[in-house]
C-alpha cells in the first residue's frame, strides 16, 4: 500500500475502496474468524468476500442500492434480500451509505433531515430517514462512533472507530471498527473489524455468479 498516493485526493476524490480486513464475529458465545476482502465502489456496488479456516472461502456478498445478495459457496446456495432485511453474514440492514459511514468513517451528507448540535466539543450529528435513525460522534474531524438505529425492528447497532491513519488532515481512515448490535429478541452480536491492508481508486471487479447457485432462502 502505497500511503502517498492512497490520500492525495481526501475523501473528495474516492470513488473506489479495496481492503483486506480480519473480521471476528461474536454470537451466541461463539467466535468466528474471517479474513475478509473488500471492494467498494461508493457509487453502486459492494462486495466482499469471506475466508475462513484453512484458507477456504465460505461466502461472498453483494449489497447494491436496493438488494443484498449472498452466496454460501460451502453449501452452494444463494439467498437474496431487500436493503430492509438483515441476513445471517450480517444481522442488521444496513444500506449502502450506511457501509459508507461503517466501513469508511465518512459522515453522512448532511440535510434538512439532518439535526446538529455540540456537546462537550462532540459535534452530535442525527439524521433521520424512513424508519432509521443515524447518529455520529466527531470530534478533531474524527468520527468517535456512529448508532444505527432500526426504530421498526427494533435493533440497534453502535460502530466505535480506532487507529485512525493521520496521513492526511482532510480525511482520516480508521483502521479498526468495534460494532456492537442489539436485537430485542437475542443476545448482542459484536463484530470487529481491522484493515490489514487497503488501497484507494483501484476499481476491481466483482465477480458474483448468482445463477450457478440454487435457492437457499426455500430449502
Amino acid at each position: 500500500m502505497n500511503l502517498a498516493t492512497t490520500f492525495i485526493c481526501g475523501q473528495e476524490g474516492l470513488s473506489f475502496f479495496n481492503a483486506k480486513s480480519e473480521i471476528v464475529i461474536e454470537r451466541n458465545g461463539e467466535k468466528e474468524d474471517f479474513t475478509a476482502h473488500i471492494r467498494y465502489n461508493l457509487k453502486d456496488t459492494l462486495w466482499v468476500s469471506f475466508t475462513g479456516a484453512f484458507g477456504i472461502e465460505g461466502a461472498r456478498m453483494l449489497v447494491t442500492k436496493d438488494s443484498t445478495y449472498i452466496l454460501n459457496k460451502i453449501e452452494k446456495t444463494n439467498m437474496a434480500f431487500s436493503v430492509d432485511e438483515e441476513n445471517y453474514l450480517i444481522p442488521y440492514a444496513f444500506s449502502l451509505d450506511d457501509w459508507k459511514v461503517l466501513l469508511l468513517n465518512i459522515p453522512a451528507i448532511q440535510d434538512s433531515n439532518a439535526e446538529v448540535i455540540m456537546e462537550n466539543e462532540i459535534q452530535i450529528t442525527t439524521h433521520f430517514s424512513n424508519h432509521k435513525i443515524h447518529k455520529t460522534f466527531k470530534k478533531n474531524n474524527h468520527i468517535l462512533k456512529c448508532q444505527f438505529n432500526n426504530t421498526r425492528g427494533g435493533a440497534l447497532c453502535e460502530v466505535v472507530y480506532s487507529q485512525y491513519d493521520n496521513t492526511t488532515k482532510t480525511w482520516n481512515l480508521a483502521k479498526e471498527r468495534q460494532i456492537q448490535i442489539n436485537q430485542a429478541a437475542s443476545d448482542p452480536v459484536k463484530i470487529s473489524i481491522r484493515y490489514l491492508d487497503f488501497d484507494f481508486n483501484k476499481p476491481k471487479p466483482f465477480n458474483f455468479n448468482y445463477s450457478k447457485y440454487k435457492d437457499g432462502i426455500n430449502q
